[in-house]
């Protein structure tokens, strides 16, 4: 990356495109509805903090394999390489939580069966389009605070 606040910028982006999927997401595609307000606003603070955490890391892996020039505005090859790292996150992190029983889809949730385990759609596109988008809004951002 060119800039040595580019990742806290990601970061911040991470946590704003993660916090809207989170909620859009989870009214729509998990059973949730039995948790208390409480229970539920702990819960979505939680998931959006691990997912903010969790674009750095693919940002940060990404421009360490590719370099910060394909990944600092997002170029074709840099898209790619986020794109996948991120699909495979989350497909690990759905595992994980399967295993663990973490939560549960509502008959929303389109689902696809990878070795076993049966894993929601949206989170896997979350993963996998979030890293880049919060990458390109960051390199945006920075840019516009640069002409200012």
């Amino acid at each position: 990356m060119k800039s040595p606040i580019a990742l806290p910028r990601v970061f911040v982006y991470g946590l704003a495109t993660n916090a809207v999927w989170e909620f859009v997401q989870c009214v729509v595609f998990y059973d949730m509805w039995g948790w208390s307000i409480s229970r539920a606003a702990l819960w979505m603070a939680g998931a959006t903090l691990a997912d903010g955490v969790l674009v750095l890391g693919i940002v940060a892996l990404a421009s360490r394999l590719l370099g910060g020039y394909y990944v600092w505005p997002p170029k074709a090859r840099g898209w790619a390489v986020l794109i996948l790292i991120g699909f495979m996150v989350g497909i690990a992190v759905e595992w994980v939580a399967q295993i663990f029983q973490w939560w549960k889809y509502g008959p929303l949730m389109p689902l696809i069966t990878l070795f076993g385990y049966t894993l929601g759609v949206t989170p896997l596109l979350q993963m996998a389009l979030l890293p880049g988008l919060s990458a390109h809004l960051a390199a945006l951002n920075a840019k516009q605070s640069s002409l200012d």
